[in-house]
Formats: C-alpha cells, sequence, structure tokens
C-alpha cells in the first residue's frame, strides 16, 4: 500500500512541477548566455589591460649606470614574512614569476662567462636578450630589472626615476 501512496506523489509532484523547460524556450535561453559569456569575456579583456600579472617585459637597466646615481642602490631582497594570506600568496607569485623569467638570461650569461672568459657587457646582454626574444615578467610599479656586468647577475633594484 505504501508503495502506491508512493509512486502516487511522485507522479503527482511530476505531473505539476515538469521536468524541464519546453525546447522552444531552452533555443531562446541559449543565445541570451552566449552573450552574457561574451560580455564576461570583454569585462576580463578590459580588466587584462591593468595590472601585471602575465604581463612581460624587456626592459632591464644598467647596474653600473644606476650605481653612479644612487651610491647607496642595493638589490631588493624579497622576504615573504607577511601574514596576510593573501598578499603573501601574491608575492610568492612575483617572487617566483621574476625568478623564473630571469633563468634562461641567467644561463645565457653563464655561458658567455664561460666561452669568453668574462661576464657580457650591458650592451651584449641587451643585445641576447632581444635577438633571443627572451622577456622577464613585469615587476611592480616600484622595483625594476638591472643587470650587473661586474658579477653577471640579473637583479631586482628600486626603479630609478625617470
Amino acid at each position: 500500500m505504501w508503495r502506491l501512496s508512493t509512486c502516487l506523489i511522485l507522479l503527482l509532484t511530476l505531473n505539476l512541477t515538469g521536468c524541464s523547460k519546453p525546447p522552444q524556450e531552452e533555443a531562446q535561453a541559449k543565445p541570451q548566455q552566449e552573450e552574457n559569456l561574451v560580455g564576461v569575456a570583454a569585462l576580463a579583456g578590459e580588466k587584462d589591460k591593468k595590472g601585471i600579472i602575465g604581463k612581460k617585459t624587456q626592459t632591464v637597466h644598467n647596474f653600473k649606470e644606476l650605481k653612479k646615481q644612487q651610491p647607496d642602490l642595493e638589490e631588493i631582497k624579497k622576504d615573504l614574512e607577511n601574514t596576510n594570506y593573501i598578499k603573501q600568496t601574491m608575492d610568492i607569485y612575483k617572487k617566483t614569476g621574476s625568478e623564473a623569467s630571469r633563468l634562461g638570461m641567467q644561463q645565457m650569461v653563464e655561458v658567455h662567462k664561460a666561452q669568453y672568459d668574462k661576464y657580457p657587457t650591458y650592451d651584449e646582454f641587451m643585445e641576447y636578450l632581444t635577438s633571443s626574444g627572451s622577456s622577464f615578467t613585469m615587476l611592480p610599479a616600484k622595483e625594476a630589472y638591472a643587470y650587473d656586468e661586474d658579477t653577471g647577475r640579473i637583479m631586482i633594484v628600486p626603479r630609478p626615476a625617470e
């Protein structure tokens, strides 16, 4: 007896609520969904014009020249002692991204050192950078890349005043 009553309740519920939208309504809803997706993609494209995430640069300053202008200039050491989880995650993303993007060019500097027994000059370094099509991860506004031809290091320094 309870099976019959359960089946009747289920059939009555399905009959009253319906299973899905009629086919005509589904066809009308699909173009609207596609328009919404296009709108979201356009907004994402507009947002992408701002910020530094995912952007690249080939701008590298000459550390010797910067040191002449600012004798106390030092490399920025990135410490990850942030208590805010989101800021710490972004700091890790920026730090590892900038380190990973420098690896290829740092290897090219080491190959040059092994071949010619000296580090490349700033002009040679820039020639390698542009001819290879390499680029570095974009840094925040207060930071810039600099190449030191004495040590052969690509480092992050405070952005010089233009």
